[in-house]
């Protein structure tokens, strides 16, 4: 498929709003009195499971990293945090003058607990580097001295399409270079809340809160803006459950909700096993009791749960909220030069989902696509057949 013939945006529409990526706010954050100094966390990749990777030549480049932060970072104690798909790659790298985070919880929490006592965070090319570059943090990227070492076309990627947005101060490109604060001024989220307070006004019944995992710290930012705005609101959670919140605390996330449910996470796979619970999702979704003077707020865009959501219950105001960086990678595909010339396909479960379950089952088209050929070492993409604008009544990109 050529997927620069893909629409991102339907024009006509008006209702796609761009804001500013809500900060942590003060009512998210914790006091962490056990870091006098503050903290240089270097974020760490699964590195074991990196295609097409120089394996020696990553370990020597990551080294050199992180002597940069030893040699920059001076009047700060220094972290590396590992990555919840790490194995032993830490016996692999010369950590000393670094502390291990041991802590379970994932990156977005960990920035919105410890936000007032990191002054830097580090990675070769993590997402977490973008949240917290978001989040008014001085953050950087590696990736731009990886080449080399990294395939090619996935490190264009990367700066092309999926952190296209970030500024030239985010990327470190000389190693030898001084390093230089970069920390944005934050803006104060009244946009955003007089937005959230707009759709608030719509609907009196209970606002939904729907995610996987991720972007778990705006979710957060949105819930503590709704309680600000009406503590007598009813606030809910629909959970996709994933195997990343068997590394945090839930329970700490349950306590911010009136009510939390967790539904089974599901893929689009033929076997009949995986299959069986596709369907068993779809039918719970449709006999959940959902009033139509509710309010969706969904943080999972295209994914299986959302959509069973937002097509059973049609009534009902629906919200999506979705990161500028993840529009640019799954839908702006025909806007960007990057992907002129590359061919992405169906996989077999993908194509039967497209063509036969999700007419069947009452739901939107989802494409999900492979890239094909010498690009098959790229991430896929996964975007809604039609633009997500004609899905939803709203749809908020939130801008680093």
């Amino acid at each position: 498929m050529d997927v620069t013939k893909l629409t991102a945006v339907n024009e006509h529409l008006g209702n796609v709003i761009h804001v500013p990526y809500p900060h942590a706010t003060a009512e998210g954050q914790k006091t962490c009195s056990e870091h006098p100094r503050d903290m240089a966390i270097f974020f760490g990749t699964g590195f074991r499971n990196v295609p097409d990777l120089d394996w020696n030549g990553y370990i020597g480049r990551v080294n050199e990293c992180l002597q940069y932060m030893r040699e920059r970072c001076g009047d700060c104690d220094l972290y590396y945090k590992p990555h919840p798909a790490e194995t032993d790659e830490t016996s692999l790298l010369n950590l000393e003058g670094f502390q291990i985070i041991r802590e379970k919880n994932i990156a977005d929490t960990y920035l919105q607990d410890h936000h007032d006592h990191i002054k830097y965070v580090f990675s070769v090319h993590s997402i977490v580097s973008a949240t917290a570059y978001s989040l008014g943090l001085n953050a950087y990227m590696f990736m731009d001295v990886f080449h080399g070492i990294y395939n090619e076309t996935l490190l264009r990627w990367y700066r092309e399409v999926y952190f296209s947005e970030m500024p030239e101060s985010f990327f470190i490109r000389d190693l030898s270079a001084s390093l230089h604060e970069n920390k944005k001024a934050l803006p104060d989220d009244r946009e955003l809340e007089g937005q959230v307070r707009r759709m608030l006004a719509q609907r009196a019944g209970t606002v939904w809160f729907i995610l996987t995992v991720s972007p778990l710290d705006v979710l957060l930012s949105v819930v503590t803006m709704v309680r600000r705005l009406e503590p007598n609101r009813r606030i809910g959670l629909l959970l996709y459950r994933h195997r990343r919140w068997d590394a945090m605390n839930l329970d700490d996330i349950r306590s911010r909700f009136d009510e939390v449910h967790v539904f089974p996470r599901a893929f689009y796979s033929l076997h009949p096993r995986r299959l069986l619970q596709m369907l068993r999702v779809a039918r719970a979704v449709r006999r959940f009791p959902i009033a139509p003077d509710d309010i969706f707020f969904g943080f999972s865009g295209y994914e299986f749960l959302e959509n069973c959501f937002i097509s059973y219950h049609p009534r009902v105001l629906r919200v999506a909220f979705w990161t500028y960086r993840s529009f640019l990678c799954h839908q702006n595909s025909g806007n960007n030069s990057f992907f002129r010339g590359r061919q992405y396909r169906f996989t077999w479960a993908s194509r039967v989902y497209f063509r036969i379950l999700f007419p069947l089952l009452g739901l939107r088209r989802v494409l999900y696509l492979q890239p094909a050929g010498k690009d098959r070492l790229l991430f896929a993409m996964q975007r809604y057949e039609r633009p997500m604008n004609e899905e939803y009544d709203y749809v908020m990109y939130l801008h680093a």
